[in-house]
């Protein structure tokens, strides 16, 4: 609730902030950042609630198809690192649980991740409206007079600083795509890794589990280094 509360805000914030580019582009811009860190506040707020519950509970519709594969494979992953008959293989048994471990950490980051990338893309919706208002702008600035110059130049500055800004956010989103394709693949590939070394452990099998978790690890740390990235925007 309160992280909605905080978006609302954010969002209402900068539209005063588009209102009031043109007549006073230096308060627009404080205005701009206003909103820009209540949103990333939100996300944050939004965050810390996901990680304390089952991600798929705390997401959006359009989410859920996203979490419940990675889900489905985290659950495939526990099914062959503890299975409910016998025990598995020495060549999975301790890798198998630190994958597992990894499994449940990627799955949370993702659920953390979507809701960011979905409040973010909110945010993003703005960048086309301030770069065709600095392209008016300049068509304006080309037919101005000397008296209106630079009231029209610093609304210009003004709002190139607020594309440029939508521009970061455009690269973080899709960045966070990237992030959660590689986080399906990297379950994909160490749930294939760990059904084939229980099905038939063969020499060196555990150091091929193991050069996979590395990379596992890699995107996890990935994964946490965009969601301190949110936090420092915050």
């Amino acid at each position: 609730m309160k992280g909605k509360k905080i978006l609302r805000a954010a969002l209402a914030v900068l539209a005063v902030a588009l209102a009031v580019s043109l007549a006073s582009p230096a308060a627009a811009m404080t205005l701009f950042v206003l909103a820009v860190a209540a949103l990333f506040a939100a996300s944050v707020a939004a965050r810390g609630r996901t990680e304390q519950a089952d991600p798929l509970e705390s997401a959006r519709p359009e989410d859920r198809a996203t979490l419940r594969k990675l889900q489905r494979m985290r659950d495939d992953i526990a099914s062959i690192v503890r299975p409910a008959r016998g025990q598995p293989s020495a060549a999975i048994r301790v890798v198998g649980e630190e994958a597992l471990a990894e499994a449940d950490r990627i799955v949370r980051q993702v659920g953390s991740l979507l809701g960011a990338k979905r409040e973010l893309r909110q945010l993003e919706q703005g960048r086309y409206e301030a770069e065709r208002e600095a392209s008016k702008l300049e068509e304006r600035l080309a037919a101005a007079s000397e008296a209106e110059r630079p009231a029209l130049e610093a609304a210009l500055r003004a709002r190139r600083d607020q594309a440029a800004r939508y521009a970061e956010v455009s690269a973080r989103v899709e960045s966070i795509a990237a992030s959660i394709d590689q986080a399906e693949l990297a379950l994909s590939e160490i749930k294939a890794r760990l059904a084939t070394a229980a099905t038939a452990a063969a020499p060196g099998e555990e150091d091929s589990l193991r050069e996979t978790l590395g990379r596992v690890r890699a995107l996890g740390r990935s994964l946490d280094e965009a969601k301190a990235w949110m936090e420092q925007q915050s």
